[in-house]
């Protein structure tokens, strides 16, 4: 019986020599699993397209920490890269919610009149290729030649009508004349603008 009870003691150290090796193995598989999750600054700037001056900043502005130095990695250059990607995902959701509420009256206005003012010119570009619109400089030009053979016109009835007049002292005869040869040199005006503008067409 006594020898028994000497046996018992051996085994218990055994079980507990076993437990803590799996003890042991575990932590050493988590601490593996673990590095294998996180990555450098380097790394993680590369996976989130931001430069290592960036990260930096995210750091010191509280968006992100690094893991805590435990002696066997180089402090504050392990990361959790999920983690972090989430964190600056939602840091720059806020910024750009917080640009929106500063956004002013004046921009609000200045926008919609750049939309007005790109819709306008949408409609006058419509316009003008479908031949509603005509150009200007070419409007100024029909407009002065219309104006000089109007006066050229008009300069040459005194010369032209004189001779008629000489002998009349009928007032009425003599402003019906005149009446006269000016619609005639309205008319011979417009009939030219028109045969001038047929040619132009054609």
């Amino acid at each position: 019986m006594a020898e028994r009870k000497k046996e018992k003691p051996i085994a218990k150290k055994g079980a507990e020599k076993k437990e803590t090796t799996a003890k042991v193995s575990q932590s050493a598989e988590a601490e593996t699993k673990t590095k294998r999750q996180t990555v450098t600054t380097a790394e993680l700037a590369m996976l989130l397209n931001l430069s290592i001056p960036s990260i930096k900043k995210l750091q010191s502005d509280g968006v992100i920490e690094p893991l805590p130095n435990n002696g066997n990695r180089k402090a504050g250059n392990q990361w959790m890269p999920l983690p972090c990607a989430c964190k600056v995902i939602r840091n720059y959701q806020k910024i750009v919610e917080s640009r929106g509420a500063k956004e002013t009256d004046g921009m609000r206005e200045a926008k919609e009149r750049e939309r007005t003012a790109k819709a306008k010119q949408a409609e006058l570009n419509l316009a003008e290729r479908e031949g509603e619109l005509v150009n200007a400089e070419e409007l100024m030009q029909r407009i002065g030649g219309f104006l000089t053979r109007l006066r050229i016109n008009l300069l040459s009835i005194p010369k032209g009508i004189a001779p008629l007049l000489r002998n009349m002292d009928n007032s009425n005869v003599i402003a019906e004349k005149i009446r006269d040869r000016l619609d005639r040199a309205l008319i011979e005006t417009i009939d030219f603008e028109k045969k001038d503008y047929l040619s132009l067409e054609g």
